[in-house]
């Protein structure tokens, strides 16, 4: 689909301002960049933590690795980091969370 998701963690403190810039390159040369400025500030609160054998439905958020989770549809036994390419993804990270 030509996507590319990019994640990453940065310390500062809150308030600090500065510039992130990605540069991808192709197998075959081609070269692209991107810039953004970015503020710093308090991460959103985790919501609870996902638990193994509990039942989740449609839209429950749910909090694994320091980023909350929704459930696209109903989860029992999936961790959200868990998405094989079989089935419909069960569950879409939101946001990091501290």
């Amino acid at each position: 689909n030509g996507e590319v998701e990019l994640a990453f963690r940065a310390r500062a403190a809150s308030g600090t301002t500065g510039t992130i810039r990605v540069d991808l390159a192709s197998a075959q040369g081609a070269t692209t960049w991107a810039e953004t400025t970015v503020t710093v500030g308090s991460l959103p609160a985790c919501a609870p933590s996902w638990q193994w054998l509990k039942a989740y439905g449609t839209g429950d958020v749910v909090s694994y690795g320091s980023w909350n989770w929704v459930a696209l549809r109903p989860s029992i036994l999936n961790p959200p980091s868990w998405q094989p390419r079989w089935l419909s993804p069960a569950w879409e990270r939101v946001e990091p969370c501290a």
